[in-house]
């Protein structure tokens, strides 16, 4: 009869059921490599697309969700994006830059909307004042009205895609 030898440790229970002395062993049985439709391992373990894959469903539907934007001529005047390159075109010359770049036809630019500055509130204290104390005082008051006033004669801050209108352009009648 054989001797059986009893060693003392940790046993662990792999992804098969089965036991092993061995933690890494038994971490590595869990540890099941996925693949995307493409073929490429996945990233982590809740993916179901890999990166590349992922980057090309969303650039489809971006360019579908463009396709559907109404198209109206451009002012001259209002800034543009162009969303494939990520590029504001604020006038003429920004877009004969851009067009240096490119290969000629035509391409669709999102008109961009301003934004404005944003007013100060009432409440921008309302952390630090007093509990007892329910309003600014009056000169407070109207010193964040005037600024709010003041901010309402400014130029935009900066321009955002508005995606409501694009514009085409022929590169050639820019160059």
């Amino acid at each position: 009869m054989e001797e059986i030898k009893i060693k003392s440790g940790t046993v662990y229970q792999k992804a098969d059921g089965t036991y092993c002395w061995d933690e890494a062993k038994a971490l590595e049985s869990f540890n099941v490599k996925r693949k995307c439709s493409c073929g490429a391992e996945l990233q982590n373990y809740y993916s179901t697309q890999c990166w590349e894959c992922k980057r090309r469903e969303q650039d489809a539907k971006q360019r579908e969700r463009i396709s559907k934007i109404p198209v109206i001529p451009w002012d001259g005047k209002t800034p543009l994006f162009n969303d494939p390159s990520d590029t504001f075109i604020m006038d003429e010359d920004d877009l004969q830059n851009f067009f240096e770049d490119q290969e000629p036809g035509d391409y669709a630019f999102i008109v961009c909307v301003p934004n404005a500055w944003r007013h100060l509130d009432y409440d921008y204290w309302a952390d630090e004042m007093p509990d007892n104390m329910d309003e600014l005082p009056k000169k407070v008051e109207e010193a964040i009205d005037n600024f709010n006033a003041f901010l309402d004669t400014l130029s935009p801050i900066s321009y955002r895609p508005g995606y409501a209108h694009k514009v085409i352009l022929n590169s050639e009648d820019y160059r």
